[in-house]
């Protein structure tokens, strides 16, 4: 039987964005001067056909650097993006003479009538992972472009290594070596990669690190969401990429810096959709129209992409070999800031789901006899979860204090959203103690079904540059490629401290 009563329309809940801190260590590089570093390979008499083609590539890759400079704020996104392809497509050029095939298709043609078993790419070891553990994708979840379509390369289809042998001697891939800082090396060292495919894949995810830093040193309001929205959708599509290209570069681990090697681009990918997430739940919550059902489903969502896909990247970041008990320790202190900061997200969002569910029913003026205890049980879980839920992010604060800045202004947020939270339980607690008289159910009421309202901005990898012409291509002479120092380089870089 249903009760008349005044109807009291339910705040919305407060959006506390407190995005994970990511800028730090930051990808950085040395600069590339292609001409000189190229020049041993140039056939002889070749050195001025050439040279407009590597004077690009060196300008080229200043300029995306330039994009990705800390101090420059004001760069948009969508620089960001105009420079990176510019720079990948005269990168491709490496990969295959002018009109042919990329390296990866010039080795699956080669064996399509081939029964073989290479080593797979990192993200299908990753994926074969998953399956021994039975782990299912849920509704609504995004997968990564490696994940998600079945192409031969990035998937681990069969493919002979002779076929890849084969086809990565026919490209330039192999000609210089770029030097990159390892975000997961503890020791703050460089890694030095002699692929240009690997190349592409490092400078995605440099940007990607650099939108991700952009998006979480922002306020979230109503001058920056649309920007905001667009930079974490647009980092998404290059940690995708970026593992894509990875992936197809049929690289061996060992050549791969840990970065790569790591799940840290499968969880900076959740993370970014995750975050965006955040920009639709506030967009949302300023919307009178919105109901808060739609609202509750979407905290419900984001609740279970912190506990779930984040989470596990994030636990698998320290699986990898580690070399020295320093080295363990340091990257102990990653996965703990991690798993805290996910922890933290979980149950926030958790109880702002039940909230959304609690203040729905209480708007209702023609509320049901157990409509207005079910709420108020719901008000009380949620409470419970919310103050776990500060606890978390107490402990997440002080791990990642000793690495990074951490926002000091978090606990008042929180605070001010519990406040919303508590009046509305006081409210729920009196009108069932006046009008209805029930005691609470043993349980709260299930979560939300969860909804998503996010997906990645796919990045399409542009076609090789117009300067690559066969006369050039031909002009670099693989017989005469210098020896190259790959693999982990002293930076003299004083790492991060870990406390």
């Amino acid at each position: 039987m249903a009760a008349q009563v005044e109807r009291k329309v339910q705040p919305r809940p407060l959006i506390v964005a407190a995005f994970l801190p990511t800028g730090e260590p930051e990808k950085a590089t040395e600069e590339v001067d292609f001409e000189g570093a190229l020049a041993p390979t140039v056939a002889e008499g070749k050195a001025e056909a050439v040279a407009p083609l590597l004077a690009e590539l060196t300008s080229a890759r200043r300029g995306v650097l330039w994009t990705l400079d800390k101090d420059r704020g004001l760069v948009t996104t969508e620089e960001i993006v105009e420079k990176l392809r510019i720079y990948l497509s005269l990168l491709r050029g490496f990969r295959a003479p002018p009109g042919a095939a990329a390296t990866h298709d010039i080795a699956e043609q080669a064996v399509k009538a081939e029964v073989a078993a290479p080593a797979p790419a990192p993200a299908a070891e990753e994926k074969k992972d998953e399956e021994k553990k039975g782990e299912e994708k849920k509704d609504g979840e995004a997968p990564a472009d490696g994940e998600e379509k079945e192409d031969a390369a990035a998937a681990g289809k069969p493919v002979s290594e002779a076929a890849v042998n084969a086809a990565v001697a026919g490209s330039k891939r192999h000609l210089l070596a770029f030097v990159w800082r390892d975000i997961m090396d503890t020791d703050g060292d460089d890694f030095a990669v002699g692929d240009t495919m690997l190349e592409e894949a490092c400078v995605l995810l440099a940007a990607a690190q650099r939108m991700l830093t952009r998006a979480g040193q922002q306020a979230l309001n109503a001058e920056t969401i649309n920007g905001m929205y667009s930079m974490l959708r647009t980092a998404a599509g290059l940690l995708s990429a970026a593992r894509k290209v990875a992936g197809e570069s049929r690289a061996p681990l060992e050549s791969l810096p840990a970065d790569l090697s790591s799940t840290l681009p499968e969880a900076w990918y959740e993370l970014a959709l995750a975050q965006a997430q955040h920009c639709t739940l506030f967009r949302a919550c300023s919307q009178p129209h919105i109901g808060l059902d739609l609202i509750g489903k979407l905290c419900a969502d984001t609740s279970r992409r912190y506990s779930q896909p984040i989470k596990r990247h994030a636990e698998r970041l320290t699986s990898s070999e580690t070399k020295s008990t320093a080295q363990w320790a340091g990257k102990m202190v990653v996965q703990r800031m991690l798993t805290a900061h996910c922890e933290f997200k979980t149950l926030y969002f958790r109880a702002l789901a039940r909230y959304c569910q609690a203040a729905k029913r209480l708007e209702d003026p023609n509320i049901e006899d157990d409509g207005c205890v079910v709420a108020l049980k719901s008000l009380n879980q949620g409470l419970a979860e919310f103050e776990e839920g500060e606890r978390k992010a107490k402990a997440f604060q002080d791990i990642a204090k000793s690495i990074v800045y951490v926002d000091r202004t978090l606990p008042t947020s929180l605070d001010s959203c519990k406040a919303i939270l508590r009046k509305q339980q006081e409210y729920a607690d009196q009108l069932n103690n006046t009008v209805f008289y029930k005691p609470q159910p043993p349980e709260a009421e299930e979560l939300p079904t969860p909804v998503t309202m996010v997906g990645a901005i796919p990045f399409e990898m542009p076609e090789p540059h117009p300067l690559w012409t066969q006369e050039r291509y031909d002009a670099l002479d693989t017989s005469k490629r210098p020896s190259l120092r790959l693999g982990k380089v002293s930076s003299n870089r004083t790492c991060c401290t870990i406390s």
